[in-house]
């Protein structure tokens, strides 16, 4: 992030191969990022939220 909110974010392009890993590394991801918190306040927000690897 490049300021204090979700406004201020920069995006970043990759590229590789990708796995879905699913919503179970949600709360890991949640954990390191508070600000997620913000976006996806409750179960109901999180719910079309999936994980990928990409390696």
């Amino acid at each position: 992030m490049k300021g204090k909110d979700t406004l201020s974010c920069v995006a970043v392009s990759v590229q590789g191969k990708v796995v879905e890993l699913g919503p179970d590394k949600l709360p890991d991801l949640f954990a390191k990022n508070t600000y997620m918190e913000k976006i996806y306040p409750d179960e109901q927000s999180r719910s079309a939220l999936t994980v990928f690897q990409i390696y």
